[in-house]
């Protein structure tokens, strides 16, 4: 009757050595790999989100260099209407010595216009919100909502990756407190200076920063 006879592996062998090294530094570059992927994806948020606020401040600069001069007058035509979330307003219309119709645009008027020029032009979108919003087409929606709830809680700023008619953006939005001339149109609403009246908000296209991202990530591989 044979005996089995126990064989403990040689794991001073070569070839062993070789092999557990050869596994070792896979995982090692699995690892870098994984990490550099990480990182670029945070690089993509970081750049958009960037642009994000850079854009946002610039039609807040545009919107408040505004709302300091009382709003500005723009010649009647199909693009410029008179708003009539302003006829109680005494001289929202006027006319010249020359017989020229003006309508008084609004602060928050001329920055959803801008906005909205400004996404035909380049892809980014931009609105402003509220809880309570005079005008229908600036109430929130399901996301917007819960940022303006936390903004009433004491928070400043939000933003989020998400799918807009099927492609995706990052959504950036800041608080947006009462002023003097925020007062002008909302005085009636209840509102005081400083208190939060809403937010704006840009959403910027991440499909350039994706294409980006997907060649830094070829080279890596």
């Amino acid at each position: 009757m044979s005996q089995a006879v126990s064989v403990k592996p040689d794991y001073h062998s070569p070839w062993i050595i070789t092999a557990v090294s050869l596994i070792l530094w896979t995982l090692v570059l699995l690892g870098l790999l994984y990490w550099g992927i990480e990182k670029e994806s945070e690089q993509v948020i970081e750049l958009a989100h960037r642009e994000a606020r850079a854009n946002l401040h610039k039609e807040l600069a545009l919107r408040n260099w505004t709302a300091w001069r009382g709003g500005v007058y723009v010649e009647l035509n199909r693009g410029s209407e008179p708003n009539p979330y302003m006829a109680h307003m005494p001289e929202r219309d006027i006319q010249t010595k020359t017989g020229k119709k003006l309508t008084l645009v609004n602060p928050a008027d001329l920055l959803r216009q801008t906005m909205q020029e400004y996404h035909e032009l380049y892809g980014v979108k931009g609105r402003i919100t509220s809880l309570s919003p005079i005008n229908p087409d600036n109430a929130p929606d399901e996301w917007e909502t819960g940022v303006l709830k936390r903004f009433e809680a004491g928070e400043q700023e939000a933003y989020a990756v998400a799918l807009i008619q099927g492609q995706p953006f990052l959504r950036y939005m800041q608080s947006f407190p009462a002023t003097e001339g925020c007062l002008k149109c909302h005085a009636y609403q209840g509102y005081k200076v400083g208190d939060v009246w809403g937010g704006v908000s840009v959403s910027v296209p991440l499909a350039p920063y994706l294409i980006m991202q997907k060649q830094r990530v070829a080279v890596l591989r």
